[in-house]
């Protein structure tokens, strides 16, 4: 028997390379922000798993991260993965310095990033700082009855389709 019939599915969007370089290179984006955007697309984590993401959770000697917790949408308190399965994988050796200087800033401390407890207004947020980078490309910004605008949980679909960790400063 067929499921129902739940219309055109509408295509997931991405930065390409040279469109994550410019952003994460445009002074005008907060640093903070940017950071979290260089996060986001080297380590394909989703936004409640890079809210809870611990420093205790990065090993820099070693070179790995363990993404085993994330933050649940309506208490805003810890939980288990999405998928109920911690993972545990290498840092992309572009990456390494900036988690080195965040290290240092935060002395090793508390969360690796400061996320809104509500991740609702992470797209708009998204949308309006690609703009002032001049990251402007049309299907990013505008939806349309195939294709939807780009969002923050997009990033990852970014880090799997091209060479990650292009510029991360």
């Amino acid at each position: 028997m067929r499921g129902p019939d739940r219309g055109v599915r509408k295509e997931q969007q991405f930065l390409y390379p040279s469109e994550a370089v410019q952003f994460l290179a445009c002074d005008e984006v907060p640093l903070a922000f940017r950071r979290v955007v260089a996060l986001a697309i080297c380590l394909y984590p989703r936004a409640g798993e890079l809210a809870e993401l611990r420093w205790e959770d990065v090993d820099l000697e070693h070179g790995t991260i363990h993404i085993h917790r994330t933050r649940d949408r309506v208490t805003g308190k810890g939980k288990g993965t999405k998928t109920g399965q911690a993972c545990r994988f290498a840092i992309e050796a572009a990456l390494l310095p900036l988690l080195r200087a965040m290290h240092g800033e935060a002395s090793g401390k508390g969360r690796v990033v400061a996320m809104p407890r509500d991740n609702s207004n992470l797209c708009r947020v998204l949308l309006l700082w690609l703009q002032r980078a001049g990251v402007v490309r049309a299907e990013l910004h505008e939806g349309s009855a195939t294709r939807k605008n780009l969002t923050f949980h997009d990033l990852r679909a970014t880090a799997a389709r091209g060479p990650r960790c292009a510029a991360t400063t």
